[in-house]
């Protein structure tokens, strides 16, 4: 075999390395997160992405419910308070690919450093938190995750969050919380738009 023909020959097997490579990441990426199985410990959320089934989040008066049908796909189920009238179940597409990817964020959410609480959790504001997170299995009633989410830290990159039950606090990056409210912010709009206001 010449020279030549070596080169040709290794040139094509990088390319068809390649091609397999993206063949690969783009068959993935089109199969969604919900194909994700593993569960690391350090996450937050103590069940992987693919068990997770609903998601309530207490936030200003309201409870905000997010569900997966049948199929796997995420709907909105709606907003709960004391100025909402009736609810309702949106199956948006637009909205479901939204709610999946926080969703799949939220599920991958780090805990970084643990925190002792002094005075009761009060000075991290874990006590009286500005949210409420519940997350679900599918088809199971009792939360797998009751968490309360209290202040920013110091340096405005994290959260304090205090899983209920637990003796520490602990941080966690404070755009998980950010996307979760971008979340409830876009069901809120897609709300308004199919009612026509």
């Amino acid at each position: 075999m010449t020279r030549g023909m070596k080169r040709v020959l290794l040139i094509w097997a990088v390319f068809a390395a390649l091609a397999a490579v993206i063949f690969l990441n783009v068959r993935e990426e089109a199969a969604g997160p919900q194909t994700t199985a593993r569960h690391d410990p350090k996450w937050l959320l103590p069940i992987a992405y693919g068990e997770l089934g609903a998601v309530e989040i207490m936030h200003k008066n309201g409870m905000h419910r997010f569900e997966r049908d049948a199929g796997g796909k995420w709907f909105y189920h709606g907003a709960h308070g004391a100025d909402t009238g009736e609810h309702q179940h949106r199956a948006d597409p637009a909205l479901a690919t939204t709610i999946g990817k926080a969703m799949a964020m939220f599920s991958r959410t780090q805990k970084e450093q643990s925190v002792p609480l002094l005075d009761a959790g009060e000075e991290y504001g874990v006590v009286k938190p500005e949210m409420l997170i519940l997350a679900y299995r599918q088809s199971v009633t009792e939360p797998v995750l009751r968490l309360a989410v209290g202040s920013v830290t110091p340096d405005g990159y994290a959260r304090y969050v205090l899983p209920l039950g637990a003796r520490e606090a602990v941080t966690v990056p404070n755009y998980q919380v950010t996307n979760l409210l971008a979340m409830i912010d876009a069901a809120g709009k897609a709300g308004r738009a199919a009612g026509g206001q």
